[in-house]
């Protein structure tokens, strides 16, 4: 209960929308529901869909206690998260509109410019763009919500996983196969 009143609080302080209340952690909740790629409805059974169940689960603590479907503010949603992957693990947010966007969570790097960043994680916006326009206002806010987020559960024990490359490495060793999207 004590994260989903942080959650409410950081959000608040943003102008914005409650966490729902699947967000609250359950005792024997299944640990790979944040990787089921679509909210699951009523009838549904979570089933888990992860590119690599280890680091999956290594990832899972960072964004604790969100779900798949969970609402984060501002008309965004959280709709997918994979294990780590040619260095990242990829959240989807979906807004509104059901526009979806693609959010590499890197392992922090000195001297790179993300959007957000926790003490161990940079947050890029991976949308095939090259950088130079714009993010939208309310993405960028809640990804800075996010980072918060992250940031507090790394005081309670979460990291970055091991598998996690630096952004600026990730293009070094994938951008020929354009593999980062």
């Amino acid at each position: 209960m004590q994260r989903r009143a942080f959650i409410e609080g950081v959000l608040a302080g943003s102008a914005t929308v409650a966490v729902s209340s699947a967000a609250v952690a359950r005792p024997g909740a299944d640990p790979t529901e944040l990787a089921r790629p679509e909210a699951p409805t009523p009838s549904e059974k979570v089933t888990p869909t992860p590119d690599d169940p280890t680091s999956l689960e290594e990832v899972l603590p960072l964004l604790a206690p969100l779900a798949i479907g969970d609402v984060i503010g501002l008309g965004w949603r959280v709709q997918a998260l994979s294990g780590v992957s040619r260095g990242a693990a990829v959240l989807t947010l979906r807004d509104e509109s059901e526009r979806d966007v693609r959010v590499h969570l890197c392992r922090r790097a000195p001297g790179s410019a993300p959007i957000a960043h926790s003490q161990s994680i940079d947050l890029f916006l991976m949308n095939e763009g090259d950088g130079a326009a714009p993010t939208d206002e309310t993405l960028g806010r809640v990804l800075n919500v996010l980072a918060t987020l992250i940031s507090h559960n790394e005081k309670h024990g979460a990291s970055a996983s091991e598998a996690m490359l630096p952004h600026e490495a990730r293009l070094l060793f994938f951008r020929a196969e354009r593999a980062l999207v």
